[in-house]
């Protein structure tokens, strides 16, 4: 499907390709000793230049960590999401779409998210750890500010900053227990909201228009 995409985005001159990649190795202290925590991120991102103030497009998402904190060391965490956008140009200098291009933008995104891993889990007879599996599926929206500049009449960079944003969660573990200790089902979900304005969080990221 993204082979037969990409590959349609050559046919138009107002559709771009871009996205952003993340390699990272952090340092987790656990039981008065340094441990390594490996992270691997990819984002690729395809849009369209509908007219002089609208963009849509979709983000792809991967993520990979390992060594995650005390309970799931050793463990791995992967996350895969879906982020449909939509973009309004509040201002531009007047050179569109062309070397020198500058525009300010609002971002209105949905997030399809999916996080799974193992966690470790003390037994209710306090003899030893058991290892579960837990997922959580987030749905939400957000908006954000940005802004985006042509370098030429190819390579584009954009930088989103800030989220308002609304969502809800589902949250699963493969097993669940009673107040006594005693195992009562294979599967046990939860349901949370939140929302909130994050005030951080540059973004930035490079894309090539055809």
């Amino acid at each position: 499907m993204l082979v037969l995409l990409f590959t349609g985005l050559c046919a138009n001159a107002q559709r771009w390709i871009g996205g952003t990649v993340n390699l990272g190795v952090a340092d987790y202290e656990i039981e008065a000793k340094s441990k390594p925590e490996k992270n691997f991120q990819i984002y690729p991102t395809v849009g369209f230049v509908y007219d002089d103030q609208w963009e849509y497009g979709v983000s792809f998402g991967f993520g990979h960590r390992r060594n995650i904190d005390g309970y799931f060391y050793g463990k791995k965490l992967t996350d895969i999401f879906v982020q449909p956008f939509v973009r309004y140009c509040l201002w531009d200098n007047g050179i569109r779409f062309e070397k020198g291009d500058l525009s300010f933008f609002v971002q209105g995104n949905l997030k399809f998210d999916h996080q799974s891993s193992p966690y470790d889990e003390e037994s209710p007879s306090g003899h030893g750890f058991k290892t579960w599996e837990q997922e959580e599926a987030i749905f939400g929206i957000s908006f954000q500010p940005g802004f985006k500049y042509c370098y030429d009449d190819h390579i584009i960079f954009s930088a989103t900053f800030g989220n308002l944003y609304a969502e809800t969660s589902k949250f699963t573990t493969n097993v669940s227990y009673n107040e006594s200790g005693e195992k009562v089902a294979k599967r046990h979900s939860t349901k949370s909201s939140r929302a909130g304005l994050a005030i951080g969080g540059l973004a930035v990221s490079i894309a090539y228009q055809f």
